[in-house]
């Protein structure tokens, strides 16, 4: 509902922008404006989407998550998607998120949110002769058996302050199986509802 709330006043909003800019302006210009800052923002945001992408690269290259380098792009492509909607409103806060020191601040903050609403916030999976990434370490001799048999393992470290999900009693340890509908083993047998 606030999403829908937040995208019906951004578009009276951008009308009302508009309008004042046409009115003080002319409407071809205004029209004209409005396109020469959505292909710039374009731009510049497919230019830093690619420096982007490099940084992650370059991140999983040198063993560490990409962690940051993906929040940062996923801002850069939030201004990407704010500077093809057309409208002054837009068009603003896409070429604001597309200085790096605002897209830092954005970042760190975010990072927050999202640390707060979710404790345990950091998590990896690597592949077998992986050596995952830096600061992960594996938790049990159990899971170090796993990687060697071929199987992949999965670590997750609790956020500062956050609940350690190896310490929960509430926590089930379980095994999975793969189970197809066709396979006549995957049929419980009927019973007359008594356990």
């Amino acid at each position: 509902m606030i999403i829908v709330l937040a995208l019906v006043l951004g578009a009276i909003t951008e009308l009302l922008l508009f309008s004042r800019l046409a009115s003080a302006i002319g409407l071809l210009d205004a029209f004209v404006t409005i396109v020469l800052v959505g292909a710039v923002g374009a731009w510049i945001a497919k230019r830093e989407g690619v420096a982007g992408a490099r940084r992650v690269s370059d991140a999983m290259r040198a063993g560490r998550a990409p962690g940051p380098e993906l929040l940062d792009n996923a801002l850069v492509f939030a201004a990407g998607l704010a500077l093809l909607i057309p409208g002054f409103l837009s068009d603003a806060v896409g070429l604001v998120l597309l200085i790096p020191p605002v897209r830092r601040v954005v970042a760190k903050r975010a990072e927050a949110a999202l640390v707060r609403r979710y404790p345990v916030a950091s998590a990896m999976a690597s592949a077998p002769g992986d050596s995952g990434f830096a600061g992960f370490a594996r938790r049990s001799q159990r899971d170090d058996a796993a990687a060697s048999a071929g199987a992949w393992s999965f670590v997750v470290r609790p956020a500062r302050g956050g609940p350690d999900p190896e310490r929960r009693e509430d926590v089930l340890d379980l095994d999975a199986e793969e189970v197809f509908p066709d396979d006549p083993r995957a049929e419980l047998p009927r019973g007359d509802g008594r356990a």
